[in-house]
């Protein structure tokens, strides 16, 4: 029999608490930095930048927030429509080939498809997509698409995917289909 097991605080070890209480010790507990509330549903997906001050989250209201964590996490872009209503399943920064790549953010979505952002602002956004183009994505950065899974929703989205080092997409489809795009 000893006199009982301590915490790492230094105090006795705590009593099984009541049922519906929580109870936090000391610095073992994180102190909350944002609450990050825009989109009108639940947040699927996150992904952070590796150089850049950037997180991205995917909803299953069909969009992708871009946040600046080195400015109290505002909101750099919201692009509403980014799989046309459908849930945003992953978001990913960057490409494997090369540095470059690093303002780029894919995303893919219970559309079918596999999207690829230029999250830059302004004119290097615009230029990157051709200047805007017809599509009503591209005013916001959109660069690429890769189609190919059934997609609206029905057993054909894409559920994930990974960027190989030759540059090429792997996706993972709802369709029970994998997909390689170059």
């Amino acid at each position: 029999g000893g006199g009982g097991a301590k915490n790492k605080s230094g105090g006795k070890k705590n009593q099984t608490p009541t049922a519906g209480v929580v109870e936090a010790v000391g610095s073992q507990t994180g102190q909350i930095l944002a609450s990050l509330q825009i989109q009108s549903e639940s947040i699927e997906t996150l992904a952070f930048s590796r150089h850049h001050s950037l997180l991205a989250a995917g909803s299953v209201d069909g969009s992708i927030v871009l946040f600046d964590s080195a400015h109290r996490f505002a909101v750099r872009r919201h692009v509403k429509e980014a799989h046309e209503g459908f849930a945003v399943v992953q978001v990913a920064f960057g490409g494997l080939r090369d540095e470059k790549e690093a303002w780029l953010l894919t995303s893919c979505g219970m559309d079918g498809v596999v999207r690829r952002w230029d999250c830059r602002g302004g004119v290097a956004a615009a230029a990157a997509a051709g200047a805007g183009g017809g599509r009503p994505g591209q005013q916001q950065g959109l660069v690429k698409e890769w189609r190919g899974h059934r997609g609206e929703g029905e057993g054909g989205g894409v559920l994930g995917f990974v960027l190989t080092d030759g540059g090429k997409v792997v996706t993972a489809g709802d369709d029970g289909v994998s997909l390689v795009f170059t």
